[in-house]
């Protein structure tokens, strides 16, 4: 069980939209404050309006190699690599960075100094 990354201790489940689109993690205690931050509708319209195209399936998107590196006073601690759709918004990709940093926060022990580096990663 992973917990809610507000700080809670309560478990963590996510926050879709109305199509099944992630928005957040969220527990009890912090999902009216997430919530919040979206409009109302997206929750329960499928059909709610938007500003740009949203894919539901087609051509597969390309792809690239994000590295998130824990990194001590020493040198480089821990990486993490995910693969993520390279979008020309980055909306998505920001997302999903976000849940990779979160997800590897929950399992680092961070030390005073230590700091959290991304970098995309050429594949040859």
């Amino acid at each position: 069980m992973k917990l809610c990354p507000c700080g809670s201790s309560l478990p963590r489940r996510d926050l879709v939209d109305a199509r099944g689109i992630f928005c957040a993690f969220v527990c009890d205690f912090c999902e009216p404050h997430k919530r919040a931050c979206y409009r109302p509708e997206i929750f329960t319209d499928p059909n709610y309006w938007t500003d740009e195209p949203i894919e539901t399936g087609g051509l597969p998107m390309s792809e690239k190699t994000i590295a998130i590196i824990l990194i001590g006073p020493g040198g480089e601690l821990d990486r993490k690599k995910i693969i993520v759709n390279d979008d020309d918004d980055m909306s998505e990709t920001s997302v999903a960075i976000c849940n990779a940093i979160e997800e590897a926060m929950e399992e680092w022990v961070l030390s005073p100094g230590d700091t959290i580096k991304i970098e995309e990663i050429s594949e040859q």
